[in-house]
C-alpha cells in the first residue's frame, strides 16, 4: 500500500476545511474511503494494475472536486463583493496569499507602553495648539434639529442583519449569536435606543473602547511605535446607536441641502474615486484653458483623534442647527469616553478621552468646516515657499 498511496508531508493538505459545498466534497470523501479498503484487499494478493490505476483516478477525481469547489468559492466571492472596493481588495488579497498579522507583538512592547505613546502623541499635537484662541463661528444654520425620531423593532432588527460579524472583548455575547436572536431582541434594544434619545443620553457602559495597535503597513520596523496606529474597537449596541443617530443626522442635512457639494467622505455613492475623478477633471479642464494649476494635499497628524469636543459642539449647533436634546445627547456621546489597549490579553489602565472622533468619524467634516478663501490662499502662499 505504501508504495502506490502518495506520501503526504506535514505540510500538505489543507489547513482548514476547503471552500465550496460541503456536502460535495464529503461525498468525494466517502467514494475514497470505501475503495481503499478494497484495493488495500487486492494488494495482499493479486497486485492488481487495475486496482492501482482506478484507485489513481478516484484521487484525480478528488484532486480536481477540490480545484474546482475552490475556484468556485472566490468566483463567488468577487462576485459578491462587486460594488464594494474594500471587500474586493480584501477578498483579492485572500486570494494572492497577502493577508499577515499586522497586529501588535507583546515582545516588542507591552500594553501600558502603547497607552503612553498614543496619549502623549495626542498632547503634545493638543498643546502645539493649545495658546490658539478658540475659532469664532457665525449663526448661519437655517433650519433646527432638536428631537431624534424613535426607532422600531424593526428598524433595530435590519440594523442588527446589516453589521458586521465583529465582536468587541468588552460585548457580553458574540455578535453572531445577536444576529441569530435579533427578531426575539431587537424589541428591548428599541426600548433602551428610544430611551437614549429621549433623554440625551448615552450609555455610560458604552463609552469604553478597546484599543488595538495595528501596524500602518506590512514591512514597517514592528519595533517602532510610531509605525503603529491605535484601532478602536467599541461595543456592539454603542455602534447601532451610533448609525441611528448618524441616519437621522445625514438625512436632516440631505433634506436642507448641508452637505458640501464637493464631500466625497462618509457619504453615500461617493468615494476616494469620485473625489479623484473631480480633481482629475478639474485640472483637465484648467489645463484647456491655458490655465496653471497648484494641488495642495494636507496630512493632518493625528487628525480623528485631537478635535475639540467643545468646538466641535458649537458648530454642530451654530452650523448645523442641531440644538435641544439633539445637542445633549452629542454632549452626553463625548463625554467622560475611557478606552484601554490590549496587547497579546493584556490589557492597560484606562485612559480619558478628552479630544477625538475616532468614534464617529464621519462628524470629522462637520468640525473642519469650508476653507475660505483667504485660508486657500495661504495655503498655496506656503506651498510657493516651500518649492522655492
Amino acid at each position: 500500500m505504501n508504495g502506490y498511496r502518495p506520501v503526504l508531508g506535514s505540510g500538505a493538505g489543507h489547513s482548514s476545511p476547503p471552500p465550496g459545498n460541503p456536502r460535495d466534497i464529503s461525498r468525494g470523501h466517502f467514494s475514497q474511503r470505501t475503495f481503499i479498503p478494497s484495493f488495500s484487499a487486492g494488494l495482499g494478493h493479486s497486485r492488481c494494475s487495475a486496482d492501482k490505476l482506478a484507485w489513481i483516478d478516484q484521487l484525480k477525481e478528488m484532486r480536481l472536486l477540490y480545484e474546482d469547489k475552490h475556484q468556485k468559492h472566490w468566483r463567488e466571492k468577487i462576485a459578491d463583493n462587486k460594488g464594494d472596493c474594500k471587500k474586493l481588495w480584501h477578498t483579492l488579497s485572500g486570494i494572492m496569499g497577502e493577508k499577515t498579522s499586522r497586529h501588535a507583538d507583546s515582545k516588542a512592547h507591552s500594553a501600558e507602553e502603547f497607552a503612553k505613546f498614543f496619549d502623549d502623541k495626542i498632547n503634545s499635537v493638543r498643546e502645539s495648539t493649545f495658546s490658539t484662541p478658540l475659532h469664532d463661528i457665525p449663526v448661519t444654520a437655517a433650519h433646527t434639529l432638536d428631537l431624534w425620531m424613535a426607532v422600531t423593532a424593526d428598524d433595530v432588527h435590519k440594523l442588527i442583519q446589516s453589521a458586521c460579524n465583529k465582536t468587541c472583548q468588552s460585548d457580553p455575547v458574540p455578535t453572531w449569536l445577536v444576529k441569530k436572536f435579533s427578531w426575539q431582541l431587537s424589541p428591548f434594544i428599541a426600548r433602551l435606543f428610544n430611551a437614549s434619545l429621549a433623554t440625551g443620553c448615552f450609555p455610560t457602559k458604552l463609552k469604553h473602547a478597546i484599543v488595538l495597535p495595528l501596524l500602518k503597513k506590512n514591512g514597517l520596523d514592528k519595533d517602532q511605535l510610531k509605525n503603529y496606529r491605535p484601532v478602536s474597537n467599541l461595543p456592539f449596541l454603542s455602534k447601532l446607536l451610533e448609525k441611528v443617530v448618524q441616519t437621522q443626522l445625514q438625512r436632516f442635512l440631505t433634506v436642507h441641502s448641508m452637505m458640501p457639494t464637493h464631500q466625497s467622505a462618509y457619504r453615500r455613492y461617493h468615494s476616494t474615486e469620485t473625489a479623484l475623478l473631480k480633481v482629475f477633471s478639474d485640472l483637465q479642464l484648467a489645463k484647456d484653458r491655458g490655465q496653471v494649476s497648484a494641488l495642495c494635499l494636507l496630512d493632518s497628524t493625528a487628525a480623528f483623534d485631537t478635535v475639540d469636543h467643545e468646538l466641535l459642539l458649537r458648530r454642530l449647533q451654530r452650523t448645523f442647527g442641531v440644538c435641544g436634546s439633539a445637542l445633549a445627547w452629542f454632549e452626553s456621546y463625548l463625554s467622560g469616553r475611557t478606552h484601554c489597549v490590549v496587547v497579546d490579553s493584556v490589557t492597560s489602565q484606562a485612559i480619558y478621552v478628552l479630544c477625538s472622533v475616532d468614534v464617529i468619524r464621519k462628524l470629522f467634516w462637520k468640525y473642519t468646516g469650508k476653507l475660505s478663501t483667504n485660508e486657500v490662499v495661504c495655503l498655496l502662499m506656503c506651498v510657493t515657499v516651500w518649492r522655492s
